[in-house]
């Protein structure tokens, strides 16, 4: 007799979705001052994330974007920010790795702080 062996896998999460964690992102562009001028009003951001056991970001990279100051600002915000919902393989929290996009808007009333806790 055959046994079939069901491996659930639950992605890694940001607390609160992709809302929270754009609010978050846009927060910390707009804080950081970016020149609108110098930069299209909105851009997206494709982000490669490592998040470990423990929910810790441990490695965030912007794809196919050269490294500017949004990227960055956008990158830093992500590994800074709040732990993350590890993902979950056969119950059990494991490191993963996950591609995240991010909407950035430069327009400041679009961009308010989200309150996230550790």
């Amino acid at each position: 007799m055959l046994h079939h062996t069901s491996v659930r896998e639950i992605d890694a999460s940001f607390p609160g979705g992709k809302e929270d964690l754009e609010l978050l992102v846009n927060d910390a562009v707009e804080q950081a001052g970016i020149d609108i001028e110098k930069h299209d009003s909105s851009t997206t951001c494709v982000m490669q994330i490592t998040v470990d056991a423990e929910g810790v970001v441990t490695k965030a990279k912007a794809l196919g974007l050269h490294p500017d100051s949004i990227a960055n600002i956008a990158l830093k915000a992500v590994e800074e920010g709040p732990h993350w919902r590890p993902a979950i393989v056969d119950g059990t929290p494991v490191e993963s790795i996950i591609e995240q996009t991010v909407d950035i808007s430069l327009n400041s009333s679009e961009a308010n702080s989200p309150s996230l806790n550790n």
